[in-house]
């Protein structure tokens, strides 16, 4: 029965982190809601920034939540797992004016 328990946290992040990097930033929640994860040192999310970012959800629960509820205090609104991964969330939403100019090319 343990095994069980140590194989779900290993395939949350495995899931997370792998669909975060093979989808540039967006998994299918981030994809509906219309939101990306972009990185701040590199052009693309790297491998490692999405496990990294997998990973760093489990340091926001270890605070008790908190790593989730510093989006609210932050300035930058950065939860834990965004620094350690050096990422922010952004809007991947195009713009009414953007989508008519791409629509006339």
């Amino acid at each position: 029965m343990r095994a069980a328990r140590i194989k779900s946290p290993s395939r949350s992040i495995l899931y997370f982190g792998l669909t975060l990097f093979w989808g540039n930033g967006r998994t299918l929640g981030k994809r509906l809601v219309g939101i990306r994860v972009v990185s701040l040192v590199h052009e693309r999310i790297t491998f490692w920034q999405s496990m990294e970012r997998a990973l760093g959800h489990g340091a926001s629960m270890l605070e008790g939540g908190l790593g989730f509820v510093q989006y609210f205090s932050h300035p930058n609104r950065c939860c834990v797992h965004d620094r350690i991964a050096e990422t922010i969330v952004v809007s991947d939403k195009k713009r009414p004016a953007q989508e008519t100019r791409d629509s006339q090319n």
